[in-house]
């Protein structure tokens, strides 16, 4: 099967090589899926595949070889961080607590050491938010809220987060705290 006929809308590539692709359509019956590939070459299916939500971002987390997905549900609205196992075999759905208006989950970091550590940008029609999970989605703490758009988040050497906004300003901080 691998790729053929789908629309892929984000690509991640993993230290080793290793890639994640994800197809997702809008159209009328249109199923979203993860795909996985060892050599960027040949492509296959994992388990995550959604009908109802739009597959927004997509990342490697950590060592284990675990994904993370950022996906929008349609009905009802919700943003989800949803994390595939490495096998790809099993799929948690982490429903993100829900801001003031509709959000897209955009995946902004995650930590190459410490695979329960994930940083996403909740993208809003009028502000976004930035939350952080420490325990791969199981809790969420937002950690900055702003008029207008993060453009993007990047974690830093001992703990420190770097939020650079939509206007050209760079914030940095400690992340929880």
């Amino acid at each position: 099967p691998g790729l053929s006929g789908e629309v892929i809308s984000q690509l991640a590539v993993g230290p080793d090589g290793r890639v994640l692709a994800a197809a997702s359509n809008l159209g009328a019956g249109a199923t979203n899926r993860l795909f996985h590939s060892l050599d960027g070459r040949t492509f296959a299916a994992t388990a995550l595949a959604r009908a109802d939500a739009f597959l927004v971002s997509v990342a490697w987390g950590g060592p284990d070889g675990r994904a993370y997905v950022g996906a929008a549900q349609l009905d009802p609205p919700a943003a989800l961080l949803l994390v595939a196992d490495a096998p790809f075999n099993a799929v948690l759905e982490r429903p993100i607590p829900a801001g003031d208006e509709a959000e897209q989950p955009l995946i902004l970091s995650t930590d190459p050491v410490d695979a329960e550590l994930v940083v996403l940008r909740l993208d809003g029609l009028t502000r976004d938010r930035v939350v952080v999970t420490i325990d791969g989605g199981a809790s969420f703490l937002e950690v900055a809220r702003f008029d207008g758009e993060v453009l993007d988040a990047t974690l830093l050497p001992g703990g420190e987060l770097l939020v650079v906004r939509g206007d050209g300003v760079a914030l940095r901080g400690p992340l929880l705290g």
